[in-house]
């Protein structure tokens, strides 16, 4: 099992299906504990129910609450919490919890992709911005502004906090919530000019 977890990689899957039949072993369990500590979700699904309705004396009812609660006992021995259960023949595609095992992994992969093309997005631009900000850096260590982004006067804090922003795509609201969420902002100075309140930035880590 160790090296089953170490081969399959699972840290890099969204979402885990456990299928099982027949019994619930310890290795399921092992399974779906290691995806409860990876914070991977989940689903167990027993296929092959027509067999265990065709072996079985049990009523359907009956025999469904069984399996279902032998796999959350298993489960909740080694404290791992109740995962979706679905209880699926292969023979019978409409009934059974099939409908409700489609309609849930739709629901789960429109999610997926959703956040997962929004953390796209969000790592694409952190990388863009990163390299953005080390070659302003490498300019104001050159102390080349005035060449590079057309800064008249870089003492000049409005100018360059206005260029700056142009350039990141800033605005004045933004960059003050910024500033505020900042752990230690060096400098960050409030001041009146037309009437209005604006933020300037001198230096913040970055």
């Amino acid at each position: 099992m160790e090296n089953y977890l170490e081969e399959m990689d699972f840290s890099q899957y969204d979402l885990i299906i456990i299928i099982a039949s027949e019994q619930f072993s310890s290795n399921h369990v092992k399974l779906a504990k290691a995806m409860q500590s990876m914070r991977r979700r989940f689903y167990v699904v027993w296929t092959k129910l027509d067999r265990d309705l065709d072996t079985s004396a049990l009523p359907e009812p009956q025999l469904r609450e069984n399996i279902i609660k032998n796999i959350q006992e298993n489960l909740q021995k080694e404290g791992v919490e109740k995962p979706p259960i679905f209880l699926v023949s292969n023979f019978s595609p409409d009934s059974h919890d099939f409908p409700k095992l489609r309609e849930t992994l739709t629901e789960d992969l429109h999610s997926i992709r959703y956040n997962g093309l929004f953390r796209t997005l969000f790592l694409v631009c952190e990388e863009i911005i990163s390299k953005k900000v080390e070659f302003v850096k490498g300019i104001i260590k050159e102390n080349n502004l005035t060449k590079q982004f057309k800064i008249s006067d870089p003492n000049n804090l409005e100018e360059c906090q206005k260029v700056f922003q142009e350039n990141f795509g800033v605005d004045d609201k933004s960059l003050h919530q910024v500033a505020l969420n900042m752990s230690h902002p060096q400098v960050i100075q409030d001041h009146q000019q037309d009437g209005r309140t604006m933020s300037l930035l001198h230096y913040l880590p970055v």
